[in-house]
């Protein structure tokens, strides 16, 4: 039984109950064919010696389609050993039925001694297995003609109580039918609870499966996004630089990039609080994706207190509209910056880079040098402005 148990199956309490039922089974047959059939003395014995030498051929051929079927290297050395003894058993034990049944060799000679070379082999074997602290080496995925093996070793056990049932079904046909309706019983019942667990298996993967997906979407959702704003991170900002530029090389479209600073922005944090400061840039980052009212156009925090709005098919002029836009939606809010020297209110600095027609081979970042210096124009102005600079 324990050779015929896959490892799959072995934990599992239901083909447990199954095997148990098919022990049982063997041995109301085996007690029937002994006791119960219409036999001579002589033809009992016989017939007990072939039930005990069949059950020894299948012991044997079982644990050598466990050796192919090992899980573990521990388990195979020791399947090994167990193989060794039976296999070292059997001749004899065949032998000597033979010699005992034909020569009338009786018991108390020097071969009784013959018995004890397959327990010594077996120790041998076992004083000498060497103990592995672990499995250092990685077991082999299990080959076709190996799951074909595995799948096999549960019908060995089965295949026995047949026998069984069919011997006596000639004189005891409702005994031996009904076993055999059993054996069919249980090899249904085992083909469904290895089916369910299958199932359930397949479902419990699908499920993880699925649960692993979303949060990869999750992660990949996080490294694009701010994580205070909720809006594009820089590293989002320049995959959308790269492919607006392609397009627009592809299109002969003009784009337009803002790069926006929030003016005395050290004195929110340093007058406000750090709290106060990062609520003014959420308020800023939801007044710019309101302006960027296209699906192409990307709003990003490019990290503090500078953002980005990144306008696909929209020359410098479009650009400055949207920008005077946007300053007079900021100014309109009252936000309060006590360090602010226009009306003590929150105010931003706009630097435009724009270009009329994108060239290939070009580094779209040097649109985002073009923004910067156009920045750096508004600040060295007075800042609460835009400027800007075309690369044409």
């Amino acid at each position: 039984m324990a050779f015929s148990t896959t490892r799959e199956t072995e934990s599992v309490r239901a083909i447990f109950v199954l095997n148990c039922v098919q022990i049982a089974l063997a041995l109301i047959l085996s007690y029937s064919l002994l006791y119960r059939m219409s036999l001579s003395p002589a033809a009992a014995t016989t017939v007990m010696g072939r039930i005990y030498g069949a059950a020894c051929i299948l012991l044997a051929v079982m644990a050598v389609l466990r050796i192919f079927t090992w899980a573990t290297y521990e388990e195979r050395q020791s399947v090994r050993t167990i193989s060794i003894v039976l296999w070292t058993y059997l001749p004899i034990e065949l032998g000597m039925d033979y010699a005992t049944a034909r020569w009338d060799i009786r018991a108390g000679t020097v071969l009784d001694l013959l018995w004890s070379v397959p327990f010594f082999l077996g120790g041998w074997q076992a004083l000498h297995m060497p103990i592995l602290r672990s499995d250092q080496k990685p077991r082999p995925q299990p080959s076709r003609a190996r799951l074909v093996v595995e799948s096999l070793c549960p019908m060995l056990i089965t295949a026995g109580v047949f026998a069984l049932a069919a011997s006596i079904t000639p004189q005891h046909p409702l005994l031996g039918l009904s076993a055999i309706f059993v054996l069919l019983c249980i090899q249904g019942t085992q083909a469904a609870v290895v089916q369910l667990n299958y199932l359930t298996g397949r479902n419990l993967l699908l499920e993880r499966e699925r649960e692993l997906s979303a949060a990869n979407a999750t992660l990949r959702q996080m490294s694009l996004e701010d994580p205070l704003t909720h809006i594009a991170n820089r590293r989002r900002f320049e995959a959308a630089l790269e492919s607006c530029w392609r397009r627009g090389v592809r299109k002969r479209q003009p784009v337009a990039l803002m790069m926006i600073d929030v003016d005395f922005f050290k004195g929110v944090n340093d007058m406000h609080g750090h709290s106060y400061g990062d609520e003014c840039l959420v308020t800023l980052a939801r007044m710019m994706m309101h302006h960027a009212r296209r699906p192409d156009d990307i709003v990003a925090r490019m990290g503090g207190e500078e953002f980005v709005l990144l306008l696909p098919d929209t020359d410098s002029t479009g650009a400055e509209a949207v920008a005077a836009r946007l300053q007079e939606a900021i100014r309109s809010l009252g936000v309060k910056n006590e360090a602010s020297p226009f009306d003590k209110s929150l105010t931003i600095s706009i630097g435009i880079g724009a270009v009329s027609c994108p060239q290939s081979g070009v580094d779209p970042t040097v649109l985002v040098d073009c923004a910067d210096q156009a920045l750096y124009d508004a600040k060295h102005q007075g800042r609460n402005r835009n400027c800007t600079r075309t690369l044409d």
